[in-house]
């Protein structure tokens, strides 16, 4: 599989994550410009956007695998939500 950028993921066995070339959320981006309308009001919004392999084959869906390789993702997710748990309460 090949990154935006020309580069190749790692031959991975099990779940993969990374960080999306194309995020819809960036991590320092000034917020926007402040409005004096109560209908139109915006708050910033910063993040980083992760993508997350199930599998190495991209037709094995959640159904089709085996519970250890459903593990595997519950494991990888379980650690990215303890991640952005601990990322929060430091910032707040």
């Amino acid at each position: 599989m090949y990154l935006s950028c020309s580069q190749t993921n790692p031959k991975y066995e099990s779940t993969f994550v990374f960080t999306n070339d194309f995020p819809a959320l960036l991590e320092n981006m000034p917020g926007p410009a402040s409005s004096e309308d109560p209908l139109f009001q915006a708050a910033p919004a910063n993040g980083t956007c992760r993508v997350m392999c199930f599998h190495p084959k991209s037709n094995v869906t959640l159904p089709l695998m085996t519970n250890e390789e459903i593990g595997a993702v519950v494991n990888q997710y379980e650690c990215i939500m303890n991640f952005i748990f601990y990322i929060h309460a430091f910032h707040l």
